[in-house]
């Protein structure tokens, strides 16, 4: 299956755009039960927009961080070999950075 990339982002992008102006739109309304119905309408709207465009990245192959919820997408750090990627959120790494690929001390638990 081909994924033109181009037009899947230019659909979310107007998703957010009218995310946005369903946001400006309730200031105008005055406060009170039904301006905060709308509210949380609005937030349960961002929330399920945030978890659909973090498994749309998924499928296409990217990685998540798991610092929240919907996990933030992971995006190429410009440093290293260029697989390397970063959480815009928290700022973790993968692969991480600065694990030791081997034992500090010298215990070894299978040497008799």
């Amino acid at each position: 299956m081909q994924v033109n990339l181009d037009a899947l982002k230019s659909g979310l992008d107007l998703l957010t755009d009218a995310l946005k102006v369903v946001k400006g739109l309730r200031d105008f309304l005055p406060k009170g039960k039904e301006r905060d119905q709308i509210e949380s309408k609005v937030a349960d709207a961002e929330k399920q927009f945030a978890l659909a465009e973090s498994q749309i990245a998924l499928g296409l192959g990217y990685r998540l961080c798991q610092c929240t919820f919907p996990p933030q997408i992971m995006l190429k750090s410009g440093s290293g070999d260029g697989n390397e990627v970063a959480c815009p959120k928290c700022g973790a790494y993968f692969p991480r950075r600065n694990r030791p690929t081997r034992a500090i001390t010298g215990f070894d638990p299978f040497d008799e």
